[in-house]
């Protein structure tokens, strides 16, 4: 399910990483580094952006995308992805290097990466507020976005109602139920008809 209107990918889903990046791959720990620190960038942002007590959350989203549009200048994302190809082959894997290189690497290539950044984009167990939960009514922001995910990144690119402090969750919970609902159709549809044919 990919939002239109996403600061960072646009309604395409994805970003692909640019050719100077690939090019230099090698140098600065593989693309996965390279991703990890596009990952990264984009998290100061918007931990940046969600310091104050009441964020300008519009603004949050516009500056996401000038991130991305200095990333692209830079040559470390392409200008546009590049159609994929569900023929095509995958390119031969190389080697990985160890984890911790990656992240060592990602680290340095992204100025004002503070402690604690990978562990919020990663989280592994989102959570998710009830319907009734009213997460803005005492003042502040939500501590995790309308998908339960901590990280700053995602609580401006998919907010709870940041609107109303005293607005109910119910409409967004209820609409993330019938999302998931159909998300899993799609997918047993998509095996089926695998199967079949």
């Amino acid at each position: 399910m990919i939002a239109e209107d996403c600061p960072i990918c646009q309604g395409q889903g994805r970003l692909e990483l640019g050719r100077p990046a690939l090019a230099q791959a090698a140098r600065t720990g593989g693309p996965e580094a390279v991703a990890l620190a596009v990952d990264y960038a984009l998290e100061v942002q918007a931990r940046k952006d969600l310091a104050p007590q009441h964020p300008d959350w519009l603004r949050a989203r516009t500056n996401l995308a000038r991130v991305v549009a200095a990333l692209r200048a830079r040559g470390l994302l392409a200008p546009t992805p590049s159609p994929i190809d569900p023929s095509s082959v995958l390119p031969a894997q190389h080697p990985r290097p160890p984890i911790e290189q990656v992240r060592a690497t990602a680290k340095h290539l992204t100025p004002g990466y503070q402690r604690g950044d990978h562990e919020r984009l990663y989280a592994p167990a989102p959570c998710q507020y009830g319907p009734d939960e009213r997460p803005t009514e005492h003042g502040g922001i939500p501590g995790f976005s309308a998908a339960g995910f901590i990280a700053h990144l995602t609580r401006v690119c998919d907010p709870v109602d940041p609107v109303d402090p005293h607005t109910s969750t119910r409409h967004r919970a209820q609409s993330r139920d019938r999302q998931g609902r159909f998300a899993k159709v799609l997918v047993s549809a998509a095996a089926l008809d695998q199967a079949l044919f």
